[in-house]
């Protein structure tokens, strides 16, 4: 009687068994279904720029999320996109935040960061979290170029020119920085002819951008180059034979000259 009763036992336990592992799969891959259907349609809003529906579903799919950190990680920069795109400043820069506690060295993470203070119009914050990224990589040219704008728009001129300067010692053959040196010598630093100097840089490396020929025309035309000004706006009409601001400034001009 002991024996059987051990076997009918043991058999009980052997039938319970696989049944356990079933239900567990069974409920494993319900999980893995429901993050994936709430991933998807989370995308789906995403892409039809329905970010608040984007960011439930996100948030609905992270529950069911524990056999991929990749997945969340995903999951959490567009969920951070999104709150951007809502205007939602403080809870994306909160999405990556959570993504640079687990990942402190990821350049990637702080360099959004610091874009999306930029694009909210917080240069201050922008400037300082790009200022720490040159810190570990202080030969970046994308940074060093965008501690620039930032500093232009703080009005931070000389350290502006010091940045844009750094650019153009990485690569001589940097076109936006010389242009963007140049307008800035125009617009704030009022010195047309220090301007010049970097402007017509930029037009070797492209002379068919008409806005360039146009600001190195009119520098000249400042500093009384009249003959050299209206070269400058007369290559403007090669370009663009309606611009009309070349046309009025060449009568302009024509007219000055003959005052004097």
């Amino acid at each position: 009687m002991f024996r059987k009763l051990l076997v009918q036992s043991v058999q009980q336990q052997k039938l319970f068994v696989p049944l356990e592992r079933r239900e567990f799969f069974s409920f494993f891959k319900s999980k893995q279904q429901k993050f994936k259907d709430n991933v998807e349609q989370a995308d789906k809003y995403f892409k039809l720029h329905q970010y608040s529906n984007a960011v439930d579903f996100y948030k609905e799919a992270l529950k069911y999320d524990d056999h991929t950190k990749s997945q969340a990680d995903k999951i959490i920069k567009n969920m951070a996109l999104a709150y951007f795109q809502m205007n939602q400043i403080d809870q994306a820069i909160q999405c990556y935040m959570e993504l640079q506690e687990k990942y402190p060295n990821d350049q990637n993470i702080q360099i959004a960061v610091g874009l999306i203070y930029g694009k909210s119009q917080s240069p201050e914050k922008a400037l300082k979290v790009f200022e720490e990224v040159l810190e570990k990589d202080p030969n970046n040219r994308q940074i060093l170029f965008q501690v620039a704008i930032y500093c232009e728009q703080l009005h931070l001129n000389d350290k502006a020119v010091e940045y844009y300067e750094k650019c153009i010692q990485l690569n001589p053959y940097d076109y936006e920085a010389y242009v963007n040196i140049g307008y800035l010598h125009i617009r704030k630093l009022d010195d047309c002819q220090k301007a010049l100097d970097f402007l017509n840089k930029a037009s070797e490396l492209d002379s068919s951008n008409i806005d360039l020929m146009y600001n190195i025309g009119m520098c000249h035309f400042q500093l009384k180059n009249y003959e050299l000004a209206l070269q400058y706006l007369k290559k403007c009409l090669d370009i663009d034979p309606s611009f009309h601001d070349a046309k009025r400034n060449i009568r302009f001009i024509k007219q000055f000259n003959r005052a004097e």
